[in-house]
């Protein structure tokens, strides 16, 4: 087979067009793996922000994108696991814009929200209210959701006559996550319902039933007023009324716990007290394959070996297959296979890319001078500091050029470029930054955009891609499994251990060749 070029990138650090939308697709199939997360899309949203990736992204695919003000945190931890990271509002200049969805003749408003201090003070010249979602204006139809000081909920409708609708003081409570959603229509009599962790505590009508308006608004904030001091997390916003079950529906997923094995991302089960790895292999002559896997290379080639369950062993050579799929993997021990998504840096999926083109997506959990520490699902990689060409710190956001023929150094939310190499990371929650100039310097992670290490190198494809559930494409010039390992060698002549559970497949398909864009 000849080999195909990989071409130096100039966007997203660089590589193929083909490897860019691969990757993207796989990444947005992990991205909506939760059961929340595809619940909450079953409905619908018009706009849906689920702040996972450390932006403040619209997910409903509507491009509301919103944009960040103040000292907004990402990366905290979520009411549930299955919701992955949230972000922390501080009460001061933290909230978020969000552009103009519409008008609409039913709507909802959906947040878990964890409130960490109501301050009458602060909330004195705001009618002694916090806002979850407002319009900057409050016309005719605006629909807002409140807390007051009281811990009471407040759907507030303009001009609906009356204008709002409160449940109990006391609903909520300071330190706790809970579901909140509001929802109105117009075409009944303004009906409106407030609920909480998936019942519905308080109903009621807003009489002149206006049509519901959402223009520029805020979440957090209502026209730099009204801030709000907590956690929050998975808002979302629908030009319907989502029905009692719906909300109850959503308030269950997101306890449900995530979705694992091949009935949701092809990956393989992972199972206690199975030996080994199970796969199918698919011959180029079309003939298919179960058993054991082993994987091993010569200096001339590498192989695969499937043992079937009469113990008959067949050897393929790499270039007699197109691909391999691992079904079933023994589970590696004293892991947990659904791993507690912790606080900051660990909350977040990073994506690290290697000076031959491969991408690896995971969880970052140290770095230090040698290498860099990534989580996945199951299991945890070590990378070598010495094939990584860059590190996107918030989830494939980097424009085109960004990084293009920079020294090394880090790349800031805002824009600014600080030349320097990176050290280490400190708690989750800062990196150090050594320079030339100013010796170490730490930098909060939540203000880091990227980090640049070195350029992509120009480099063949002739081995083989391998997938992983992460969303991650690794370039392999070869491969052999050690015990429940896969020791690949990357395009960058570096070795990745990379535990078979968390791998789909491999595969020997030709990438086309494509000029840097």
């Amino acid at each position: 087979m000849a080999p195909t070029k990989i071409m130096k990138f100039d966007v997203k650090l660089s590589v193929l067009t083909f490897i860019t939308v691969n990757i993207f697709l796989m990444f947005q199939l992990m991205a909506g793996s939760p059961v929340y997360s595809r619940t909450v899309m079953a409905d619908n949203p018009i706009a849906y922000w689920g702040f996972d990736d450390g932006t403040a992204k619209d997910l409903s695919g509507n491009g509301n994108h919103g944009q960040c003000e103040g000292a907004v945190v990402f990366g905290v931890e979520s009411a549930h696991g299955n919701l992955e990271a949230a972000i922390d509002f501080d009460g001061v200049n933290a909230f978020i814009k969000v552009p103009s969805l519409g008008e609409f003749k039913q709507s909802s408003i959906e947040a878990w929200i964890k409130i960490e201090e109501l301050n009458w003070r602060a909330l004195k010249d705001s009618n002694y209210l916090t806002s979850i979602f407002s319009t900057n204006s409050f016309g005719a139809g605006n629909h807002h959701l409140n807390v007051q000081l009281n811990l009471s909920v407040e759907q507030a409708i303009a001009g609906g006559g009356p204008n709002a609708i409160v449940s109990q003081k006391g609903a909520l409570s300071i330190g706790n996550w809970v579901h909140l959603v509001s929802t109105y229509d117009s075409l009944n009599n303004g009906a409106g319902f407030i609920y909480i962790n998936g019942k519905k505590v308080q109903s009621g009508n807003h009489s002149a039933s206006p049509v519901a308006v959402f223009n520029v608004a805020q979440i957090g904030s209502w026209g730099g007023r009204r801030k709000f001091n907590g956690k929050m997390d998975e808002v979302a916003i629908y030009g319907t009324a989502l029905t009692e079950s719906q909300v109850r529906t959503h308030y269950e997923a997101a306890k449900a716990p995530s979705i694992r094995g091949h009935e949701a991302d092809g990956g393989a089960y992972i199972v206690e007290g199975f030996k080994g790895i199970e796969g199918k292999v698919t011959a180029a002559s079309g003939e298919e394959l179960l058993g054991i896997l082993s994987f091993g290379n010569t200096k001339s080639n590498s192989f695969v070996s499937v043992t079937n369950s009469k113990e008959n062993v067949t050897n393929f050579d790499f270039d007699d297959f197109i691909s391999v799929n691992i079904k079933k993997v023994q589970k590696l021990p004293d892991t947990e296979t659904r791993p507690k998504i912790e606080t900051k840096a660990v909350a977040l999926n990073r994506r690290v890319w290697l000076i031959g083109g491969s991408l690896l997506i995971g969880k970052i959990t140290n770095i230090d001078s040698k290498m860099i520490t990534l989580r996945n699902d199951f299991s945890s990689m070590l990378i070598p500091r010495a094939a990584i060409a860059a590190i996107d710190f918030v989830g494939g956001t980097l424009e085109s050029g960004m990084l293009n023929a920079r020294p090394e150094g880090v790349l800031f939310f805002d824009g600014d470029f600080i030349e320097g190499q990176l050290e280490e990371m400190i708690g989750g929650a800062e990196l150090t930054i050594k320079q030339v100039a100013f010796g170490k310097t730490k930098v909060p992670l939540n203000k880091v955009r990227a980090v640049k290490f070195k350029e992509v190198k120009e480099m063949e494809v002739d081995g083989f891609e391998v997938r992983t559930r992460s969303g991650s494409l690794i370039y392999a010039q070869s491969i052999k499994s050690k015990g429940l390992k896969l020791i690949i060698r990357d395009n960058s002549r570096y070795f990745l251990n990379v535990y078979a559970g968390e791998v789909l497949d491999l595969t020997r398909e030709e990438a086309p060749t494509e000029s840097s864009p």
